[in-house]
């Protein structure tokens, strides 16, 4: 969600570009991005055979679903670590491979975020704390039990880094299982439920009478978009008014909704707004969220601006 809003660091978007150059003979060319029609949302199917994989991991059909995620070996961007975010917490880091998580039945956020290993010389000064720096694809991803789905972790480009790529059975099982695969959970399932705090850290509001959930979901949908095309534009004003309704519908939004909600109207203007709407967001934190850091830094700019 709102993934334009993350600015990549110039120097990792240029080592992937002169990665393309050695290792694929392409030359990288200063243009626009390239646009992709990326999926916003996928959703767990019947399967043949499923019963055979949730065995393999030691789950009845009856309890949760399947999430299959696998990456080619490929050379190109071959040595970033690519991880995958589920309702904002790692789940899986890898450069290449396949991992199978059980999954409760429910709505997540999934998201790829990237960067080079904390090990690698190019690797960003503050890797210990902000592993992950790059924001790639997101969307909403939608599981039922005894049912499954498949996703490839591809690279696009230096500009678009990776994405979420549906694809078949044939496709995961003939992945090989690479030693690089770190699964960080076992079991993918919703956070114990509180009160939802809502982006400007207060209780949510109460489920209103003849609530029609799906209705919420495609109007929550909708306004990310536009929300993400405003932005785009520039149009930083225009997407304020979108985020205030964003945050008054009584369904699950993208955690990271306060961090871009407060860099929005810092762009437009309103500093000492976003201030309070990020200072807000970074106490809901853990101090290892790879949010945490970045929104420091950003409260830290806009204070000395």
């Amino acid at each position: 969600m709102l993934a334009i809003l993350q600015t990549r660091p110039f120097s990792f978007s240029y080592l992937l570009c002169l990665f393309a150059v050695l290792l694929t003979t392409t030359a990288c060319v200063t243009q626009e991005p390239k646009q992709y029609n990326l999926q916003t949302a996928f959703e767990t199917a019947p399967t043949d055979n499923a019963q055979q994989r949730f065995h393999s991991v030691q789950v009845n059909p009856e309890d949760a679903g399947l999430l299959h995620l696998f990456r080619k070996d490929l050379f190109t961007a071959g040595a970033v670590l690519s991880a995958v975010l589920i309702d904002g917490r790692p789940v899986m880091e890898m450069t290449s491979g396949k991992a199978t998580f059980p999954v409760r039945a429910g709505s997540y956020f999934i998201e790829i975020r990237y960067g080079l290993p904390c090990d690698s010389w190019f690797s960003q000064g503050d890797c210990a704390t902000n592993p992950y720096p790059n924001q790639g694809h997101s969307a909403q991803l939608t599981v039922e039990a005894g049912e499954e789905v498949f996703l490839e972790i591809r690279f696009l480009d230096p500009a678009n880094g990776f994405a979420f790529i549906q694809e078949q059975q044939d496709n995961f099982q003939s992945t090989s299982s690479q030693e690089s695969v770190k699964k960080l959970v076992a079991l993918i399932e919703p956070e114990q439920p509180s009160p939802r705090q809502n982006t400007a850290g207060a209780p949510a509001r109460q489920t209103p009478s003849g609530f029609d959930e799906k209705q919420a979901t495609t109007e929550r949908d909708t306004l990310v978009l536009l929300i993400s095309d405003r932005i785009k534009n520039g149009q930083y004003g225009a997407a304020i008014p979108l985020f205030e309704k964003l945050d008054r519908l009584p369904v699950p939004l993208d955690p990271r909704t306060g961090f871009y909600w407060g860099q929005t109207l810092i762009e437009a203007g309103q500093t000492e707004a976003g201030l309070i709407k990020l200072r807000r967001y970074v106490k809901s934190l853990n101090t290892n969220s790879a949010y945490y850091q970045p929104t420091l830094r950003l409260i830290a700019r806009a204070e000395g601006s």
